[in-house]
């Protein structure tokens, strides 16, 4: 039986919470996050609806799964490798998200939307089979609820939080401050 002791003192299952939290992270910041801040750009409804198109990456990693799957890379194995080089490109991804911002030329800050997205949903596939690897069969139930409370937390973090962040120091700041959550997020991979 799993307490909540059993279940926060298993290092399996920590781990899994940690990249559920990376996982949930870029979510949001590439989707009603970025609805927000285009918003207040004042974009029209019309072009936030067509920018929101990005979020087709999610229903079509299906795609390029069984490559990133076949092809391990030389760090941190066949799985940690992947999320690690997916959690530093996520970091600097936002980081030009938050320099470029939508005000300085629509096209460009649509493709760095559209990346984000591609390897948000990248490292999700990733990050879900990395979780099937090592959870043992007892770990499964604990550590679904693990990747969900923690995916689901980022995922909160990064549209509420960043929204109260913006109305105070700007969305410029508000995404710099989540790439620095992603770059603290790759401790948890490399843990």
């Amino acid at each position: 039986r799993w307490g909540l002791l059993a279940v926060l003192g298993n290092r399996r299952v920590a781990a899994i919470l940690l990249l559920g939290l990376a996982s949930g992270l870029p979510y949001n910041l590439s989707d009603a996050t970025l609805q927000a801040w285009l918003k207040d750009t004042g974009l029209s409804n019309t072009t936030i609806g067509l920018l929101s198109l990005v979020g087709m990456a999610y229903t079509l990693k299906f795609l390029w799964a069984p490559l990133l799957d076949r092809y391990p890379l030389p760090l941190l194995g066949r799985r940690r490798g992947w999320i690690l080089l997916f959690q530093l490109a996520l970091a600097v991804v936002l980081c030009a998200m938050a320099l470029h911002g939508p005000e300085n030329g629509l096209a460009t800050f649509t493709v760095l939307a559209l990346v984000l997205a591609v390897l948000s949903a990248s490292q999700d596939v990733v990050i879900d089979a990395w979780r099937t690897d090592v959870a043992r069969i007892e770990e499964r139930g604990p550590a679904a609820t693990a990747a969900n409370l923690g995916y689901r937390a980022a995922a909160f973090f990064a549209f509420s939080g960043a929204l109260i962040i913006a109305q105070f120091h700007g969305w410029e700041i508000t995404y710099l401050i989540m790439a620095c959550g992603m770059l603290l997020l790759v401790l948890a991979t490399w843990w």
